[in-house]
């Protein structure tokens, strides 16, 4: 009997090879080009050792090319389709700042707009300069506050704000809980109404009430299945909640800095519309040639911007780029807007970041610079 991953990565390659059809019966010029590319990638996967991958590849000439690849879930053998969705992990965070950003657009929040003038003293640590931490030094992870809330106890700064960047999920807790108050709606609606209804992105959501049976199970390094957010949250009583509350007091659920579920393909149409100005983008053209502007040196070849990390590519120009990784969910988005491409791969296996260099090595035709970074090697 043939193996599964066996089975199920013949079957991909088939599938990507229909998959990149103009439109049934009609074969694009490249179309046995990008099969074998297809061929490479699914090599790639079995290399990796991931279970399952979805991949989008966005250029402006050709129609989308998505793929996918192995399994949802090794312990039942379901597949990856290109419905599937994946937990972002870190993604999450350019739709949130998008969002924020809107809100600036609208006149409701500044860049310069302080914590201190958004949330209320009890809400705030006692150190009088979290207070000045600004919406755009939380952006661009300049805000001097630790990345991970700390265990029942008060959060602190580990530089002054905006000298430097320090990657910093947890300054984002902050900033959620200023922006709803703001807002005067929970993150969930905030960004369906700003972001995935306005893009179309349909099977994208911050809230974790989606149908299990269209989500990708994590897998750890042994293979060994992880749990799904339903299954992590379901089991945990009402105690359970209350202490997690009062270790980590800042910790909003859903939350910004992580808990978007979405799909290779609403992915890239986020990042496509993020970069193109109104009014087949999401922002006027002011904020979003903003975008594109770095604002704090992260490394060599390696900036920050407002929601995105920026890079240099010498094929395709300046790139908006970010990563996720929850360990057994491990992503990667790009977009050049130079060249109008956008590369979307998310994967359910430890090993996914080394995947995803050798998938945009293959679709891109470039070892980019953020891998080097990420110390994926």
């Amino acid at each position: 009997m043939e193996h599964p991953d066996r089975a199920f990565r013949r079957r991909s390659v088939l599938a990507a090879a229909a998959l990149i059809s103009s439109r049934p019966g009609q074969a694009r010029p490249d179309e046995e080009g990008f099969a074998r590319t297809s061929s490479r990638i699914a090599d790639a996967r079995k290399t990796c050792d991931i279970p399952g991958a979805q991949i989008c590849f966005l250029d402006s000439s050709e129609p989308p090319r998505n793929l996918a690849l192995g399994l949802a879930d090794r312990s039942t053998s379901r597949a990856i389709t290109t419905a599937t969705q994946f937990e972002a992990a870190s993604l999450s965070k350019p739709v949130f700042a998008c969002a924020v950003l809107l809100l600036c657009e609208q006149g409701r929040l500044s860049l310069e707009t302080q914590l201190g003038e958004l949330l209320p003293t009890q809400d705030l640590p006692d150190d009088q300069r979290f207070r000045k931490v600004t919406v755009q030094q939380i952006l661009t992870h300049s805000s001097g506050i630790q990345p991970v809330p700390p265990k029942g106890r008060t959060s602190r700064l580990l530089f002054p704000p905006g000298t430097q960047f320090s990657y910093s999920p947890h300054a984002f807790d902050f900033l959620q809980r200023a922006v709803e108050r703001v807002a005067r709606q929970p993150l969930s609606q905030l960004v369906r109404s700003t972001v995935l209804v306005p893009l179309n992105m349909t099977e994208s959501s911050f809230a974790w009430d989606l149908a299990e049976d269209t989500r990708a199970v994590g897998h750890a390094a042994n293979n060994t299945r992880g749990q799904t957010i339903n299954e992590r949250v379901s089991r945990m009583n009402a105690e359970q909640r209350a202490a997690m509350d009062r270790e980590y007091p800042l910790m909003n659920f859903p939350n910004a800095a992580s808990s978007l579920i979405t799909t290779a393909s609403d992915y890239a149409r986020f990042l496509a519309a993020a970069a193109r100005p109104a009014p087949t983008g999401l922002f006027r053209e002011p904020l979003a040639k903003q975008l594109l502007d770095p604002k704090i040196s992260v490394a060599q070849g390696i900036h920050w911007g407002l929601a995105f990390g920026l890079l240099r590519s010498p094929r395709h120009g300046l790139g908006l780029w970010h990563w996720g990784d929850f360990g057994v969910f491990q992503n990667f988005a790009v977009h050049f807007p130079q060249t109008n491409r956008s590369l979307v791969s998310l994967t359910n296996g430890p090993r996914g970041q080394r995947f995803n260099r050798a998938v945009a090595k293959l679709l891109l035709g470039e070892d980019l610079e953020c891998f080097r970074w990420l110390r994926t090697d």
